[in-house]
């Protein structure tokens, strides 16, 4: 354009048109899993087996890891043996209701000779029977006292060990974490920044060091031979105790984590030799809890040893007291008494039925849960995926509810980005978004919103909300963690007044365009709707399609 010297530039105008404009938000995410869980076992134990590996692809059900069950399967065993036993029991129940419902039946119809002398056989078959119960119920009583004191000599050894590892623990490992003596007093050998934790810390060593003066007095008192009155408490002290070493370990290990001790290089060698110890002592506080187990279980089996010797034997003398009964009823033929007596009798016989039911009720729940406990050491996958973690070698003892397993959906992916709060009034569910990936360069996807968080989310400072964004249609080239550009269409609006907004004025009074006549111009007020993201916007008042204005922003 070519101006006259001494002549202003003439005005550029630009016109009110009407056409279609799209408002858009432009924001940046991530692919994430539509779904990934996190697989821990339901109790602890040691691993027993892998089955998978990180980027296996598994199926629902399948089963990933395992830890040894030997103990429990023992008790399962155990449990239905019982379920077994109770079962054979009722047999012998039902048998002694019918018999005494034939005898009812002959007390009815009177005795005959040869009957007295069927009966005196059965008396001197059940006396017989009544002493090898005896004899059974003496030899079970025997093996139940020997199979006890051997699990109770390995108490010493075990507690013995929980002793090394706790000294050495509190003496070795934490040793340059806290130093001193019970005479001179003990301090923490640098600065934590935590005095309240340097403090517990001094007193918790104090309280260590008097614990390993006592236990190890303690095991010196008790031998392998000991009584099971002194091993029971060994074994109680020695839990005691550990549980207050590890309480000390932690405290140490909280001073050489702090913000003052993590840039300290002498600190490190600390946190190694205090996880070394946490390790140590949790092994030893597991150790301690199997022999409590496995005392237990013993006592357990002992007692329904002894319980099933003790039934035979009154089953033998509730035979032999019946078959008496029998022989003096046949002898001296049938009486009113003798009758209601043996009508009792059948009552009792039927009694013991109902009450052996529910002995079998009982055992059969045992089994059961003794099941359900082998099923809480196998973990599954739940979902049909890909293995991105797996942590735990075989061998190794994990905690219950230890994460150990991630798996993550197989092809179905959302986008997660954080929307400033500026545009979050703007976005409803089921915008539509034009998506594209740094890692696939010239594809756009389409999808929509899905979710919009109602919390907010701090990023460096700023409120912004989770939105997810889902995909219309899958792709098998999508991973987890791509980074994606977002253009989420907010409103779109067709046939409306638009102007570019470098033709737009807006102040502290308001919006305006400049319309111009000869050298003079006046600003018009103007009402103005969504604004696109190709710098149009929208005039809702003020001008008409085809009017002309001037283009401010061509200065």
């Amino acid at each position: 354009m070519v101006f006259g010297r001494g002549k202003k530039p003439a005005l550029e105008l630009v016109k009110v048109a009407r056409g279609d404009i799209v408002q858009e938000v432009n924001v940046t995410g991530r692919l994430k899993p539509t779904q990934e869980v996190s697989l821990a076992f339901e109790r602890g134990g040691k691993i027993s087996h892998h089955y998978a590996k990180i980027g296996d692809q598994v199926h629902a059900g399948q089963i990933l890891m395992d830890l040894n069950v030997e103990d429990l399967s023992a008790q399962f065993n155990q449990a239905q043996a019982g379920v077994a036993v109770a079962r054979a029991q009722l047999q012998q129940y039902q048998a002694a209701l019918d018999a005494e419902q034939v005898r009812l039946e002959e007390v009815n119809r009177g005795t005959r000779s040869e009957e007295v002398q069927l009966a005196q056989t059965k008396v001197n078959n059940t006396k017989q029977s009544l002493a090898d119960a005896q004899t059974n119920l003496n030899n079970v009583t025997s093996k139940n006292q020997t199979d006890l004191e051997n699990i109770y000599k390995d108490v010493h050894d075990t507690t013995s060990s929980a002793y090394a590892t706790s000294e050495d623990a509190v003496r070795t490992k934490s040793a340059t974490v806290v130093t001193g003596d019970p005479v001179n007093g003990f301090n923490v050998s640098f600065h934590s920044c935590d005095s309240s934790a340097e403090t517990e810390a001094i007193n918790l060593r104090r309280e260590s060091e008097s614990i390993l003066v006592a236990w190890k007095k303690e095991l010196a008192e008790t031998s392998a031979g000991s009584d099971v009155i002194k091993l029971d408490a060994l074994l109680k002290s020695s839990q005691e105790q550990l549980v207050i070493i590890k309480k000390f370990i932690d405290r140490a290990n909280d001073l050489v984590t702090t913000s003052c001790s993590l840039g300290d290089p002498a600190r490190s060698t600390d946190r190694t030799n205090l996880a070394t110890a946490r390790t140590n002592v949790n092994a030893a506080q597991m150790s301690i809890n199997a022999q409590e187990q496995a005392l237990t279980a013993q006592k357990a089996v002992n007692e329904n040893a002894l319980s099933a010797a003790q039934a035979k034997l009154n089953e033998a003398q509730n035979a032999l007291a019946s078959a008496q009964d029998e022989l003096a009823l046949k002898q001296a033929g049938s009486t009113k008494e003798q009758l209601g007596l043996q009508q009792a009798k059948v009552r009792q016989a039927r009694a013991n039925v109902q009450a052996q039911k529910a002995q079998i009720a009982q055992a059969t729940a045992n089994s059961e849960n003794a099941q359900a406990q082998i099923g809480k050491t196998i973990i599954r996958s739940p979902i049909e995926g890909t293995v991105t973690k797996f942590d735990g070698k075989v061998g190794e003892i994990v905690a219950a509810s230890a994460p150990l397993v991630s798996v993550m959906s197989l092809a179905k992916f959302e986008i997660e980005a954080n929307i400033p709060e500026v545009d979050i009034g703007s976005l409803g569910i089921g915008n539509p978004v034009i998506i594209t990936l740094d890692a696939l360069p010239g594809n756009e996807f389409f999808g929509k919103v899905v979710r919009i968080n109602p919390a907010e989310t701090i990023v460096d400072g700023v409120v912004n909300f989770k939105v997810t964004v889902a995909f219309d249609t899958p792709d098998p080239r999508f991973k987890s963690g791509l980074t994606a550009n977002l253009r989420i269409e907010t409103a779109r609006h067709t046939g409306v007044l638009i102007l570019p907004e470098f033709a737009i004025v807006e102040t502290d009074k308001g919006t305006f365009v400049r319309k111009g006549s000869g050298s003079s111009t006046k600003d018009i007020p103007v009402g103005v709707g969504i604004r696109g993201e190709d710098s149009n916007v929208e005039i809702l008042s003020g001008v008409s399609e085809g009017e002309s204005v001037i283009n401010i922003g061509a200065k």
